[in-house]
């Protein structure tokens, strides 16, 4: 089934094997997979590493194009964590609350 329902925002969600998808950790990943539990992986397109996974209705992955995963590629590896959380809207007094907490 490729079309599933965000519980959180109540959006279609439409990722296939072969597209690209925005982690909630706002990785760039390349779909490989998706499984009958509602869940999606694939392999990060800034270091190759996988699985990166993903519930389709609670995590809410986001199906994104060729250009913003260039830009978020280009993100990650010349400002990190920090530059990507800044691009996607964050303060920067969340993400240092964020980091103290999680990191």
């Amino acid at each position: 089934m490729d079309i599933k329902i965000n519980t959180k925002t109540q959006e279609k969600i439409m990722i296939k094997i072969g597209d690209i998808y925005k982690s909630c950790n706002y990785i760039p990943v390349r779909c490989e997979g998706i499984d009958e539990y509602d869940g999606v992986w694939g392999v990060s397109l800034v270091d190759g590493s996988r699985p990166h996974s993903c519930d389709i209705y609670n995590c809410g992955p986001v199906k994104i194009s060729e250009e913003e995963a260039q830009k978020l590629i280009q993100l990650w590896n010349t400002e990190g964590e920090r530059g990507v959380l800044l691009y996607e809207g964050w303060t920067p007094e969340a993400i240092d609350q964020f980091i103290k907490k999680w990191r």
